[in-house]
């Protein structure tokens, strides 16, 4: 016997509906934002990620998993989603290779099933990325790239059309006169140094393609007021980043992770910054001419470098009003 016609009817149009959420048309009043990440090692990529999902003028429209456990970083990133209720953005697993950091968050994520995602996890993630943005019909799509770009080039190669479509690339890459936290001299930066060839591609691809180097994200954290206020949020997304901070707190050891010593910095959150016009007016940006080195060293070179567009550093007292920005944005609270 089957099912009574009321409960068939109930059926079919709660299956309309599903589809509706997951075939939802872009807005092009806000800027479409795609994500190169390799969540899971460093804290930053959530906070960026999550900075670009709680931004009322952003569109995150898809996210890919780079570097290392591609596969172990997706399930970091969904659960993450999950937390936040951010679980409709499309993911797809990237490009594996065998020089990465570790995924420090792997065991949060242990139990996590990407079957039981509510949005789509795409296996083949580099081609899904390619065709999302190519039938994307907005004017302003951005490549937002937070890892050491290894998902590039057989993107740009395979999929030729992407780079027709990409108006922007942001991305956290590179050192020029400082490391991390000013320290003097300019050093091999992880994006960059784990695949130089992929980030060279990268910026010889011909887009536009802001960066901001260590030089500014390396000093960008909340301090103690700030990320008191952050951690005091009711709001979902707050549960899931602090649940995932707590556990990448005990399995690192170079920072001490208590409330009272504000957080950790949030180097990748500043290229999501990028994305947003109030940027302009808080960083000194300069267009310098950059050359890769095999060795992974991004050094100025008006001859032979590519014409980069650099965040070079702060404007003055500027460093608060960006921690003010971010608080806002993600916990939807102004702080003191």
């Amino acid at each position: 016997m089957g099912l009574p016609y009321q409960w068939r009817i109930l059926i079919f149009f709660q299956f309309l509906v599903c589809v509706s959420l997951t075939t939802q048309s872009p807005n092009c009043t806000k800027t479409q934002v795609f994500i190169d990440t390799d969540v899971g090692s460093d804290f930053d990529d959530g906070t960026a990620i999550m900075f670009a999902l709680k931004n009322q003028h952003f569109e995150v429209q898809f996210i890919l998993t780079a570097t290392g456990d591609v596969v172990t970083r997706a399930k970091v990133l969904a659960k993450l989603l999950t937390l936040s209720e951010d679980d409709y953005v499309p993911i797809g697993i990237g490009l594996r290779n065998t020089k990465s950091n570790p995924v420090y968050m792997s065991g949060w994520a242990e139990h996590y099933n990407l079957s039981g995602y509510k949005g789509r996890v795409f296996p083949n993630g580099i081609e899904e990325f390619a065709k999302s943005i190519i039938s994307n019909p907005c004017k302003r799509i951005v490549l937002l790239e937070l890892a050491p770009a290894t998902n590039i080039p057989p993107l740009f190669s395979n999929y030729p059309d992407v780079k027709k479509k990409v108006t922007e690339v942001k991305a956290m890459a590179g050192s020029i006169y400082h490391g991390f936290l000013n320290s003097s001299g300019p050093i091999s930066e992880y994006n960059v140094k784990t695949c130089p060839e992929c980030m060279r591609q990268l910026f010889q691809s011909g887009l536009s393609v802001t960066i901001t180097p260590v030089d500014t994200c390396g000093v960008f954290y909340l301090d103690t007021a700030h990320f008191q206020t952050f951690l005091a949020s009711s709001k979902k997304v707050i549960l899931s980043m602090t649940t995932s901070w707590a556990y990448w707190c005990t399995n690192i050891s170079y920072y001490n992770c208590t409330p009272k010593n504000g957080s950790d910095i949030f180097c990748d959150s500043v290229a999501t910054f990028l994305m947003m016009k109030e940027s302009y007016h808080l960083l000194n940006y300069k267009v310098l001419y950059l050359r890769i080195t095999s060795d992974g060293y991004t050094v100025i070179d008006n001859e032979e470098g590519t014409p980069i567009n650099v965040a070079l550093t702060w404007k003055r007292s500027s460093l608060k009003s960006m921690q003010d920005i971010y608080v806002s944005t993600v916990a939807g609270a102004e702080s003191g």
